[in-house]
């Protein structure tokens, strides 16, 4: 199966289409972009979307070459992510642990501290997912990795889960 995704630096509005032959191509494609940044608590909003300009980005890919990425124009893809943005240290390794059995890799977002880490988690699935299903295709995914892991559903905050494994 063909992975097609889209993958761009910086905010350009109807970044190209590019394709893997296979999942593992993908990870090896997303994983290789790697920049460093500087983002500090001092600075001003502007600077800060400078340095963020430097990252590179990927997302499902459009139906068609030069549409805008809105979720009315998103293609089916066989992939999706999970996003770990308020995590303590410990729960991250008790999370990477119970992706072993599952075609999927993770890596630490821009916004990843020691402190406060960030990560996002990409699975692969077993057919192209359609936009419309995407996103409880993601809860499901979600749902199913917090549960394997030993974590509980404590509450929702607006459309965000919180999830609790004791101190973690």
């Amino acid at each position: 199966m063909a992975f097609n995704y889209l993958l761009a630096q910086g905010n350009p509005r109807t970044p190209a289409t590019s394709t893997a032959n296979s999942f593992a191509d993908f990870s090896t494609s997303i994983l290789s972009k790697r920049v460093e940044i500087s983002i500090t608590p001092g600075m001003a909003d502007e600077e800060r979307r400078q340095e963020k300009r430097k990252l590179h980005w990927f997302a499902p890919p459009v139906k068609q070459a030069g549409q805008r990425r809105i979720v009315s124009n998103m293609a089916p893809c066989p992939y999706g992510c999970l996003d770990i943005d308020e995590a303590t240290p410990g729960a991250i390794p008790v999370l990477l642990d119970r992706l072993g059995p599952y075609s999927g890799f993770a890596y630490q977002t821009a916004s990843h501290t020691p402190e406060v880490p960030r990560l996002r988690v990409v699975f692969e699935y077993s057919r192209a997912v359609t936009a419309a299903e995407r996103g409880i295709v993601s809860e499901a995914t979600e749902t199913l990795l917090m549960q394997l892991a030993g974590f509980a559903l404590a509450n929702i905050e607006g459309k965000k889960a919180k999830w609790v494994n004791g101190a973690d």
